[in-house]
């Protein structure tokens, strides 16, 4: 698979389809009000750094956390995460941050930028958050479809996550960079982790898939 054919898979699907919309519509705003000053950059610059922190952290401590109890969150928990680790490779539309909560993050990205400078920084950190989401998006559907990432850090980070799936599920968190595992110790040598016998399960009991 080239870069080209990645793209048009992940174009194939509406979250995909969605940033990038909001990405060229924030680009496309900026442009035509030519803000003066950096607060929009600013606000994207803040945008984008809040979500290297809340992938690493959403990963590790909401999507591993242990089997809900309630049917509601038994089954959100099966489509947010383990119905993804269960089949890795096979289902490319699980891959993705489903609608909603891309939504709800763009939504609170907005809400922030507002608050904090009006429309322009508003703007702003919608273009920093959905620039952001696009990254991790591509990022994440190239650690599991046949395409060889060009540069080494692509190549590593592609590695990684395998691990993650196929190897030990406690380690390997970051999508797109690895310093929040390095940070919290969870990016070992790869030699010296134990496989896991809960890689693809998570130790979920299967009528929750």
């Amino acid at each position: 698979m080239t870069l080209g054919g990645l793209w048009r898979h992940a174009l194939e699907f509406r979250e995909m389809r969605l940033l990038c919309f909001v990405l060229a519509a924030s680009v496309g705003v900026l442009a035509w009000w030519r803000p003066e000053g950096s607060a929009w950059l600013v606000a994207a610059a803040y945008a984008a750094l809040g979500w290297l922190l809340a992938e690493y952290v959403f990963h590790r401590f909401v999507l591993h956390l242990p089997q809900p109890t309630q049917p509601y969150l038994r089954k959100l928990h099966g489509r947010l995460h383990h119905k993804h680790h269960l089949n890795p490779d096979d289902k490319p539309w699980l891959l993705f941050v489903p609608l909603f909560s891309s939504l709800q993050l763009l939504v609170i990205a907005f809400g922030t930028g507002w608050a904090i400078g009006g429309a322009v920084s508003a703007t702003g950190a919608l273009l920093g958050l959905s620039a952001m989401l696009c990254h991790y998006e591509l990022t994440h559907l190239a650690a599991h479809v046949p395409y060889q990432p060009r540069t080494a850090w692509g190549r590593m980070l592609k590695r990684a996550h395998r691990w993650h799936h196929f190897k030990n599920e406690r380690y390997w968190f970051g999508v797109t960079h690895p310093f929040m595992d390095l940070l919290f110790r969870t990016w070992p040598e790869q030699a010296s982790v134990q496989k896991s016998r809960t890689a693809r399960t998570l130790g979920v009991e299967t009528d929750a898939s």
